[in-house]
């Protein structure tokens, strides 16, 4: 498994005020090998948009964009073959990008952070309208 620290940390102990599950983690001893991504790219074009940008196999296939907000940690998938952006828990749905910040209270606490939420939010908006052939897909997303 390739993740960032903060979920590694979050997987190691589960808490529900991390918006880590127990029951929804792998199982102790199931995820054999951890792993950081450690080749943070500098030039790539999705660093006009994310801060943090890493090749995660080191040879271009898939690279991961850290987009918090959610939880601490999170990462969206760019896989260029497929001009695909697999944006995790990013959003609940592209339905639902452009009614984010209007977005009542109890959603809003389902946030690990409701500003970086929005910024990853605006991020990605940015990249969509510079790059319109990008498909960006939401983990519970009803339709691909």
């Amino acid at each position: 498994m390739i993740a960032l620290k903060e979920t590694l940390d979050a997987l190691r102990r589960p808490r529900l005020r991390n918006l880590m599950f127990p029951n929804l983690v792998p199982p102790k001893g199931c995820i054999r090998k951890w792993k950081q991504p450690e080749k943070l790219l500098k030039d790539y074009f999705l660093c006009r948009y994310f801060e943090e940008v890493y090749d995660l196999l080191g040879d271009g296939s898939i690279i991961g964009v850290r987009l918090d907000g959610h939880c601490r940690g999170q990462m969206g998938l760019w896989i260029p073959d497929e001009m695909l952006f697999l944006a995790a828990d990013a959003c609940w749905g592209s339905d639902l990008v452009r009614a984010a910040g209007r977005m009542r209270l109890l959603p809003r606490l389902l946030q690990k952070d409701f500003t970086a939420y929005l910024d990853s939010l605006r991020r990605m908006h940015r990249m969509k309208r510079d790059f319109p052939q990008i498909r960006i897909v939401y983990t519970h997303q009803k339709e691909v």
